[in-house]
């Protein structure tokens, strides 16, 4: 028999992990009144263990000063500005500061449900609401396609085989609500393997297509075709230390393999702006390392790559570097700052000391 209340260590399915985020996801208020709960019905004071150790076991929550910081003003498309409130900001009548253009794009349905009458009246929503939004749809050449889950590479393959010379801006993948590998399947044959840009929506939201939904897809699209959705209204004031001198900001992260799993490989990944001072587009970089292994391999040529992209966006060198370094434990923390930082240094005294050298006196 398994003994009831132990730590599940392995992956959880969908249906797990919905649970889990329902009952994870509280408002402050709400999670504070469930540990306060927690803290009387377990009666930790009067404990045999507790009382044998001198433990006592406060039933009031710490107290910490805090402080608010205020939400930065939002500039759209001309003049259009709001202040956010309460983590939220609604675009209504307003539109992207920046629209991309999407000139060909193709939708693969993997959902039987869904006859190609009704994925074209979703497609013709979603480009109308993108284009009310500022996306630029105009002339727009759609092609669907319908394929089954166990068919996404060959289907995919096929889709960008189609298009010949001419390049793909776009490919939307309706799933079903269920769909187990083939949403992180896609992900990686499109954006790793192919080189597509790639916008997933599920059945019951294709179904009910309702205008708020749309409208934060085509934000979506919008950001991951080049545009950009809204910006600082006054940059000095919201980025008083990156404003100043040209500045890029990095941001890294390890992703390991569960607990139980001792072959797969961990997933490193590096962001960095690209257009100062806005600081609202970002160039990444993913690959495979050793299997838990931390510190970031190969770091010295993603910098050197993605500094070069930020050059060629901002019209401009870095002058001043900004590293968020994501994912460390404290035991790691002073290992990751001796060995990280110093290559990214590296990096950018050799790239541009090296150029400087090159350029005619």
């Amino acid at each position: 028999n398994i003994v009831p209340g132990q730590r599940y260590q392995k992956k959880l399915d969908d249906g797990q992990v919905s649970k889990m985020m329902s009952i994870a996801c509280q408002h402050p208020a709400g999670r504070e009144t469930s540990i306060r709960k927690s803290v009387l019905e377990n009666k930790y004071n009067s404990a045999k263990r507790a009382n044998e150790f001198g433990i006592e076991v406060d039933s009031n929550p710490t107290s910490v000063q805090a402080r608010v910081l205020p939400a930065p003003k939002l500039r759209y498309h001309g003049c259009a500005s709001l202040y956010p409130e309460n983590g939220a900001w609604n675009m209504r009548g307003k539109k992207v500061v920046n629209g991309a253009k999407v000139g060909i794009w193709a939708c693969v349905n993997f959902c039987n449900e869904l006859t190609e009458d009704q994925v074209r009246i979703f497609c013709g929503k979603l480009s109308e609401m993108s284009s009310t939004t500022g996306v630029n749809f105009n002339g727009a050449k759609l092609k669907i396609f319908h394929a089954r889950s166990d068919q996404v590479e060959a289907k995919l393959r096929e889709v960008r085989q189609q298009a010949g010379n001419m390049k793909i801006d776009l490919v939307l993948a309706i799933l079903p609500n269920k769909n187990g590998s083939l949403y992180g399947d896609i992900k990686r044959i499109c954006e790793t393997d192919i080189g597509l840009m790639s916008q997933c929506c599920l059945l019951k939201n294709v179904e009910k297509s309702s205008p708020q939904f749309l409208a934060n897809v085509a934000l979506k699209i919008n950001a991951k075709c080049g545009g950009r959705n809204s910006v600082f209204a006054d940059i000095p004031v919201s980025l008083p230390v990156v404003w100043k001198q040209p500045t890029i900001i990095f941001g890294a992260d390890v992703t390991h393999p569960s607990a139980l799993d001792d072959t797969a490989p961990s997933i490193a990944s590096v962001v960095a702006s690209q257009d100062w001072p806005e600081v609202t587009k970002y160039h990444g970089d993913v690959h495979a390392q050793g299997h838990r292994v931390e510190l970031i391999e190969a770091l010295e040529g993603i910098v050197k790559k993605l500094l070069l992209s930020f050059e060629k966006q901002s019209k401009q060198r870095p002058k001043q570097l900004i590293f968020y370094r994501d994912g460390v434990s404290e035991g790691q923390f002073r290992k990751v700052l001796e060995d990280e930082i110093p290559l990214i240094e590296k990096r950018h005294g050799r790239l541009y000391t090296m150029r400087s050298r090159q350029l005619p006196s």
